[in-house]
């Protein structure tokens, strides 16, 4: 009997082991769009020295997979993910710099050339993904500073 009330229990924690709908994944995704401007860098040129050397994870995989056990116990976060908004945004550089700095989206995208590389993510749980990411070297951002 004691069996029987701590399955029933636990079953409100395997609800997160369930695939999602698609709606919930087109709505999960949905985030405050790029002005026009930043909008026409993406998608940005691919670097080809950067490859997978096997498949790309497919997009709802990787949309879909987290580990952010702070927020539900499984591995389904996106759901209960709040709108982003992608501005006003800004990243300051100050410390133990000679020209402390802060840089606002806007400042990014005209200073930095953003490129797209392959990668593959591995993870000690022995999952792994090979995504694109976008962005621009970190030795950029830090040699005005």
């Amino acid at each position: 009997m004691g069996c029987t009330a701590l399955g029933a229990g636990l079953t409100g924690l395997l609800v997160g082991c369930s695939r999602p709908a698609e709606e919930e994944v087109r709505q999960a995704g949905t985030v405050e769009p790029l002005p026009e401007a930043q909008a026409a860098l993406y998608p940005a040129k691919r670097n080809k020295a950067f490859t997978y050397g096997r498949p790309e994870t497919l997009r709802r995989d990787a949309a879909e997979y987290t580990n952010f056990y702070e927020f539900t116990p499984g591995k389904e976060t996106y759901p209960f993910r709040g709108t982003v908004s992608a501005s006003p945004w800004s990243l300051m550089i100050d410390g133990l710099c000679s020209k402390p700095q802060t840089f606002d989206l806007d400042d990014i995208y005209a200073r930095f050339f953003l490129e797209e590389r392959a990668y593959r993510h591995r993870c000690v749980e022995t999952w792994a993904m090979c995504v694109p990411w976008t962005g621009f070297r970190l030795r950029d951002l830090l040699e005005p500073v």
